[in-house]
């Protein structure tokens, strides 16, 4: 199969930076670039096209507000062209007329001094290769070209008319952005260069300057005081928001973040959680050593194509009660004998409280007239105490015992799991409530039977019903990022016995109402 190329470019790696003085007359004027073009016999090449892109670019639909990094144009009569108030960066410039062509790399910083760089054309070369388990809208792109080939039934392409020099072919879904193939490549003028089979490249063999935006990050800056002193190995979330990053300027599900590490090729991490509706990220990265709270990491986005990030066990012999402080809440245990829920520091204990549907609905237990420690009572046979609720309400009429997270609402959309222990011989309800907003009392809940005999249960988010409206029900996804209580509804008569309250995916960062940790750039 032959593929003709859009534009007949041709590529040789020539790095420039207009900043040195090179071989060439010299002008003065403000940021530019200038070049005199010609013909392998010399004579002055007028009329050749020229394309100017960021380095970066690999989707020509992809553009930016500085549209002077994007430029078109034709040399004049003498094969003289000059790119003016031209930003600092990495340029790809691509000239071509007919079988001829040239392309150059160029790092381009602020000088008012541009140096003539006398620059000779020369014929193009071909690519092939093939790729294995690519779908069937798989297009084939070379970085900083308008080349949109596909392949054969087979996999296999082949690209004419590609300009001598190095290249960055990738093969991608249009839709889904994923890469299936990405290779670094030489083409030698008028040759044939066979690729062979291809695939996609290990996460610490990515090429970072194909990247539009990075950002360093201090780990150091971003350990949360009730992390220290750290144990090791450990791991460490990184929060984006919208007071630290840019969520327009990345793909739809975040598959183009990466971060890395110049101490380290082996950097273990993960995108834990994206979601640009909500302005919100979460990474997890994996310190091994102290030595890894020095490390100055780089975050990578803004990648026309890009794959997800492969599965990683960041907490591979990590120890489970080390697990368990880092990636998981106690709500409430019941040991502390107070009206208090067990959130610790940076956290707000926040109150138990009891509420329900008409003024005179009561529980028995805990007694109204009695503080909420009085329905704290022996858990046996279960150690220490739980809490224990008697009721008898008159259906339609219902009562409510729950706990506040805080003073705010708090994005719990990381939620893996809510966890806990119940006994009982009744049927109740378990929310997780949003009552920050107009109309109050929007939640996320699930109707359960308690056994007489304790048990754990733990329920995902994808287990509370779908959105109704029937009690306020909204669904988890319309509550995640604003939540405010756990409550437990009931009515009829009986009783319920609760204990060991804990929410696992989040940590007590989620909790907090200071958000400094999260402004790491």
């Amino acid at each position: 199969m032959k593929v003709k190329t859009i534009f007949l470019w041709l590529f040789l790696m020539v790095l420039l930076s207009c900043g040195q003085r090179q071989a060439g007359n010299t002008m003065e004027t403000e940021n530019s670039i200038a070049f005199k073009i010609s013909y392998p016999n010399g004579k002055a090449a007028a009329g050749v096209a020229y394309s100017l892109r960021p380095y970066w670019q690999m989707d020509q639909n992809m553009l930016i507000n500085d549209l002077s990094m994007y430029q078109d144009g034709h040399t004049d009569s003498k094969g003289n062209l000059e790119i003016k108030h031209l930003p600092a960066g990495k340029y790809k410039l691509i000239l071509s007329q007919d079988s001829l062509g040239l392309s150059f790399e160029i790092e381009h910083g602020d000088t008012t001094q541009s140096v003539v760089h006398k620059t000779e054309l020369i014929p193009n070369g071909s690519i092939k290769g093939q790729v294995a388990d690519a779908s069937p809208d798989a297009r084939v792109n070379l970085n900083g070209m308008a080349i949109n080939a596909s392949l054969d039934s087979a996999g296999a392409f082949l690209l004419e008319n590609i300009p001598a020099g190095k290249h960055i072919l990738s093969v991608f879904d249009a839709k889904s952005q994923e890469v299936f193939a990405e290779a670094s490549c030489e083409v030698k003028a008028g040759q044939l260069l066979d690729l062979k089979s291809i695939s996609a490249p290990k996460i610490t063999e990515e090429n970072a300057d194909l990247w539009r935006f990075n950002q360093e990050v201090n780990l150091s800056k971003v350990i949360p005081d009730w992390m220290r002193p750290l144990s090791f190995p450990t791991v460490l979330k990184i929060y984006l928001n919208a007071q630290n990053f840019d969520f327009s300027q990345s793909l739809d599900q975040g598959q183009d973040l990466r971060l890395v590490s110049s101490a380290t090729k082996e950097l273990i991490y993960e995108l834990n959680y994206f979601d640009k509706s909500q302005d919100f990220a979460v990474l997890k990265v994996r310190l091994e050593s102290p030595a890894d709270t020095n490390n100055i990491l780089k975050l990578l986005w803004g990648k026309a194509y890009s794959s997800p990030l492969p599965p990683q066990d960041i907490w591979q012999g990590i120890d489970d009660s080390l697990q368990l402080a880092l990636n998981s809440v106690l709500l409430d245990n019941f040991e502390n004998d107070s009206d208090l829920n067990a959130l610790q520091a940076p956290a707000q204990s926040g109150f138990w409280f009891t509420s329900s549907s008409h003024p005179e609905v009561n529980f028995m237990q805990p007694d109204p007239d009695e503080k909420f420690k009085s329905a704290l009572k022996d858990a046996s046979p279960r150690s220490g105490k739980a809490l224990h609720l008697i009721y008898d309400i008159a259906s339609p009429d219902w009562a409510l015992v729950g706990s506040d997270f805080g003073e705010n609402a708090y994005n719990l959309s990381t939620l893996d799991s809510l966890v806990f222990w119940v006994r009982g011989n009744t049927s109740f309800s378990v929310a997780l409530e949003s009552n920050d907003r107009e109309p109050f009392g929007d939640k996320a809940w699930v109707h359960l039977t308690a056994s007489e005999e304790w048990e754990s249960i733990s329920l995902k988010p994808t287990d509370f019903l779908a959105a109704d409206d029937i009690g306020g029900n909204m669904g988890w996804d319309f509550v995640k990022s604003h939540l405010t209580n756990f409550s437990v509804f009931v009515n009829g008569e009986g009783e319920l016995w609760l204990d060991d309250i804990r929410l696992y995916g989040v940590s007590i960062d989620d909790f907090s109402d200071s958000n400094d940790f999260n402004l790491f750039f």
